[in-house]
């Protein structure tokens, strides 16, 4: 045991080693021990064992070893053991222990390693935090939330009846807007901060999504839910907020929704206060709606839809269709993507079918980051294809993608494994979503602009531009509203106000797309008009971006009775 190289080797080591003797004397320890758990090899030279061990485990560590000689079962031999040890301070250690038997001159020692995992617990520890708390307030999140309602977290007590409700902080976008997002944050901070300091007994806080937070409280009194969330509230707002320099006064509404935790479905349970909030936000006549109050009939069917919704997001059932573009000539030199939802029950639903609810449920954002997603990804698969690198890809960013304060954060992590050309990939963005906050509108477009996206003004004509406001904007495009496609040849100054809008596409240097093309007279009007680029029913609908790929490979122009 005292050979020169065993005792160098040993205290080389990083790791803690402890050699004991057959009856649990020590030995010998390495230097990595003594740092580890502050003890001195001469303090410990002779001791038991047992000295480096919790008290509750010291005890019957002997018997262990006598154990071990009398029928060679091991308990921790060979194996690797995550376990404490105890410092020379008293304070337990985080240490994963490896033990190996070592046979010399007729005797028998055993070799232990002791590894210290403090720093990988604590990264553990960090990782669980990451997972179920929101960094920006500090309380627990939407997947801490679902832990709860499901019945997997602890102190759950399915006896008692519960009272969720989801609230939101009303006109919250317009502070963002005006005062930035670091505002914003730190408004949420506060605003979860003081939620959690006026909660009731038994009362939990998360943070839910965007300006959103779920409050969860223990109750026997179903009837009264709605007064004693509404009272909570009122507590938690009555007094201002102090941000920064402002001061700011808030109203939080909320919907209710009374169920029992565990709940067996807690995404429904959560599209049901969903719902009550919704309504809430729809008719403003109190700041609290008890789902439990609302009407049948179409109220049930959006709670089933806010419900499907939510586990179509998780369950990637959203996918994009493309719709052809051409030139003058027929050529295909681009495609628009559009959402479809491939739902289990129903089939293959356009946007039509869903998208008003998803607004009013606040998933826009989340599903339409879903689109652009998948555009971004089929426009860097088409790079290696030729036929198919020189097309023109856009994706629509819906007004309530455009306010979302992380768009830019999200878009530029979506961009980060692409490698496309700048302007290979188009937002679509409507005059609704850009003529409201001149200042943040043309920060988060220049923003976008230097991403590499290009811009284009969806249905224009329909809203509210003007041409000292079109002047700052950096489009690459603007597409004219089929409302006046449509009109081409009907109505006497259709043609006229198209011809208006391709001259200011040409004044500002931008492509100009006519939307709604369904008949070859609309198409020929609009090239003698001088229109360069054309997207409607006439030569396809939206189809799959297989479909259209092998349209690509063709490398003909399309004719009109394509579908």
């Amino acid at each position: 045991m005292r050979s020169e190289f065993f005792q160098a080797l040993i205290r080389s080591l990083e790791d803690g080693i402890v050699v004991i003797d057959e009856c649990g004397a020590i030995e010998l320890v390495n230097p990595g021990l003594e740092r580890l758990l502050g003890w001195r090899e001469a303090e410990l030279r002779g001791c038991n064992v047992s000295v480096l061990m919790p008290p509750e485990h010291a005890g019957r560590h002997d018997g262990y070893l006598q154990a071990y000689a009398r029928t060679g079962q091991a308990r921790i031999i060979g194996q690797d053991r995550v376990l404490q040890a105890r410092h020379r301070n008293g304070e337990n250690v985080d240490v994963m222990l490896s033990v190996t038997e070592v046979h010399q001159h007729g005797r028998r020692y055993y070799v232990g390693r002791l590894r210290d995992i403090r720093p990988q617990l604590r990264h553990e520890r960090e990782l669980q935090r990451l997972a179920f708390y929101d960094p920006v307030t500090g309380l627990r999140n939407g997947q801490a939330l679902r832990r709860r309602l499901s019945g997997a977290a602890p102190a759950c007590d399915p006896s008692r009846l519960h009272v969720l409700a989801i609230a939101d902080i009303e006109r919250f976008h317009i502070l963002n807007d005006t005062a930035g997002l670091r505002v914003g944050d730190e408004l949420l901070h506060q605003v979860g901060q003081r939620l959690q300091e006026r909660a009731p007994a038994q009362a939990e806080v998360f943070r839910w999504t965007g300006d959103e937070f779920v409050l969860l409280v223990e109750t026997p009194d179903a009837d009264g839910a709605a007064a004693l969330i509404e009272r909570w509230l009122r507590q938690a707002t009555e007094q201002e907020f102090a941000v920064g320099p402002h001061r700011v006064r808030v109203r939080l509404r909320a919907g209710v929704r009374v169920c029992c935790v565990p709940a067996a479905n807690p995404d429904e349970e959560l599209a049901r206060a969903d719902l009550a909030l919704v309504h809430a936000k729809r008719h403003g006549s109190a700041a609290v709606v008890d789902e439990a109050a609302l009407p049948h009939g179409r109220d049930w069917t959006l709670a089933q839809l806010s419900q499907d919704l939510r586990q179509g997001l998780e369950a990637g059932q959203f996918t994009i269709h493309l719709q052809p573009q051409v030139d003058a000539q027929g050529h295909l030199v681009g495609a628009e993507a559009s959402l479809r939802w491939l739902h289990p029950q129903r089939g293959c639903l356009p946007p039509g079918a869903f998208w008003t609810a998803a607004v009013e449920l606040g998933l826009a954002p989340a599903i339409g980051l879903t689109a652009i997603r998948q555009t971004l990804e089929l426009a860097q698969r088409w790079q290696a294809d030729p036929l198919l690198a020189r097309l023109q890809l856009s994706c629509n960013l819906s007004p309530q993608q455009f306010r979302c304060p992380d768009l830019v954060t999200h878009l530029r992590t979506l961009l980060q494994p692409a490698a496309l050309r700048p302007g290979q990939v188009r937002l679509e963005i409507t005059e609704e979503a850009v003529f409201d906050d001149e200042a943040q509108v043309q920060r988060t477009l220049d923003e976008l602009g230097a991403l590499g996206f290009g811009l284009s003004l969806d249905d224009f004509g329909t809203g509210y531009s003007s041409l000292q406001r079109l002047l700052a904007l950096p489009l690459a495009e603007l597409k004219i509203d089929r409302a006046f496609i449509a009109a081409l040849g009907r109505a006497p100054r259709a043609e006229p106000i198209v011809q208006a809008i391709l001259a200011i596409g040409q004044a500002l240097q931008v492509d100009c797309v006519a939307e709604g093309v369904e008949t070859p007279d609309q198409w020929q009007r609009l090239r003698t008009l001088g229109c360069q680029r054309f997207q409607g029913f006439a030569w396809a609908p939206p189809m799959p971006a297989q479909a259209l790929e092998a349209l690509a490979r063709r490398d003909q122009p399309l004719t009109m009775s394509a579908s």
